[in-house]
């Protein structure tokens, strides 16, 4: 028998509500530490890679990273949700990105 995950509810950080819809997600990956890598944009449009980015956009300032746009269905907040590498952890945050 697999391990139960434990999953985590995210709330809006702007109304604490529970129902976020995902919009857009942009992955990072780092081809050494500091350096350019790629990024995979996946939208309704479809995935769009780039092979070869500066990673100014990249939530990570060394590492890879992840970001992920949400709406909240209860304020209409615009939230973004990110994952970072720092030091051989990872770290989660979510804010409203139209502040």
């Amino acid at each position: 028998m697999g391990k139960k995950i434990d999953y985590q509810l995210i709330h809006c950080p702007d109304c604490g509500g529970e129902n976020l819809h995902h919009f857009d997600v942009h992955v990072y990956f780092r081809k050494c530490e500091d350096g350019r890598g790629s990024i995979a944009q996946i939208d309704k449009r479809g995935v769009f890679v780039d092979y070869d980015a500066d990673m100014e956009t990249n939530p990570s300032d060394r590492r890879d990273g992840i970001r992920v746009w949400l709406s909240c269905e209860n304020c209409t907040a615009h939230i973004e949700l990110t994952l970072v590498q720092h030091k051989g952890c990872t770290y989660l945050s979510t804010k409203n990105y139209l502040e």
